[in-house]
């Protein structure tokens, strides 16, 4: 045993001998060069760590060509719904298909999106692409309430109650009437907002009133949405005062109702409660309780990832807008000025029914 770790050590220390004289060998080679380039030893080191640097980045990008390829030419992957998924670039993708080029893009936008990708010729090619784990927390919009729609509903109508009650003794109404950060007191909030609105019909403020519950989250590249969001901040701030947990932000109730009043300030044509019907029936929500439909419902009218598919009257957008309109609109502020500009031309909206008691009481 011992004679074979003699072997051994000798063996390494032939092995260190040699190296050694190669390094040696190698650095006379480079020594030799220098006088013959006129080369400083700094210039000749700079140089090699350079090419070092280069031979490392050749090597990165050939691997990441070799996993591209293995991504391309994998196997389809499977989600049970029909499409040839796939892994490119870090991404679960599929390609748009003939029949959705045509009669519009199916896809789940609370787990998917489309996005445009280089088609390698200079132009873009549309794919839907799956959302990370990461990204599908917070894709889900902040239901803020848990109470059912059933009790939502009441509350505001009791509190629409108190202010009318408060309005026939030519009471203060305006004021906070209950205790700062109190659910009451944002109730009584929510209708004070219907109120200033000139929103009172009983019917539109039952199916409304649950839409004050979910938290509006405009795409943060959207900047004229961001300015609504941030208007409607400061309202609450002027009301419940900074310190309270109302005032760091705002509701999708609040937006429908911001886009009413404007459209009836720009147009003149019709009060805010006929365009808030309009817009509540383009997006024919029905709340009996808050589940993941009314997150797609949400997500498909209010952000960026939109279903381009026609509303039940053939129309698109909540602002029942044609298809052209709603091709050329790449958010819901373009919808918003596009609706605009159909009501300044006097393009009129179709009637709805029950319109001429819109603003009665039941």
């Amino acid at each position: 045993m011992n004679r074979n770790l003699k072997i051994l050590g000798y063996t390494v220390l032939v092995a260190g001998i040699g190296y050694a004289g190669y390094r040696l060998y190698k650095w006379y080679k480079e020594e030799k060069k220098l006088e013959e380039d006129g080369l400083s030893y700094e210039e000749l080191l700079e140089a090699h760590e350079a090419a070092e640097i280069e031979k490392r980045l050749e090597e990165r990008d050939a691997l990441m060509d070799l996993e591209r390829d293995i991504e391309q030419d994998q196997d389809p992957l499977e989600f049970g719904d029909g499409h040839a998924w796939r892994k490119e670039n870090g991404m679960i993708i599929r390609n748009i298909t003939p029949y959705e080029n045509a009669a519009g893009i199916e896809y789940d936008p609370m787990t998917e999106e489309v996005i445009d990708l280089p088609d390698g010729q200079g132009d873009t090619i549309s794919v839907v692409r799956k959302f990370d784990e990461f990204e599908m927390k917070d894709r889900f919009l902040n239901y803020r309430d848990k109470r059912s729609a059933k009790e939502i509903r009441k509350v505001i109508d009791d509190m629409m109650y108190t202010i009318r009650s408060l309005k026939a003794n030519e009471m203060e109404y305006e004021r906070m009437i209950y205790d700062k950060d109190t659910q009451d007191s944002y109730d009584y909030y929510c209708a004070l907002v219907l109120d200033r609105a000139g929103i009172h019909n009983s019917k539109l403020i039952d199916d409304f009133a649950p839409i004050f519950a979910w938290e509006y989250t405009p795409n943060k590249q959207n900047i004229a949405l961001l300015n609504i969001r941030q208007q409607l901040i400061d309202k609450r701030v002027e009301y419940f005062g900074f310190a309270s947990k109302y005032s760091s932000w705002a509701s999708i109730g609040e937006l429908l109702i911001w886009f009413a009043e404007n459209l009836h300030v720009e147009s003149g044509k019709k009060s805010a409660t006929e365009y808030l019907k309009f817009i509540f029936d383009k997006m024919s929500i029905e709340f009996e309780d808050f589940d993941a439909i009314t997150h797609d419902t949400f997500i498909s009218y209010l952000e960026s990832g939109r279903t381009n598919k026609p509303n039940y009257d053939d129309t698109f957008g909540m602002f029942g807008l044609p298809k052209s309109d709603y091709d050329d609109s790449k958010s819901l502020w373009d919808e918003y000025n596009k609706r605009i500009e159909h009501e300044v031309g006097f393009v009129e909206l179709e009637d709805e029914e029950g319109d001429e008691d819109d603003d009665s009481e039941d």
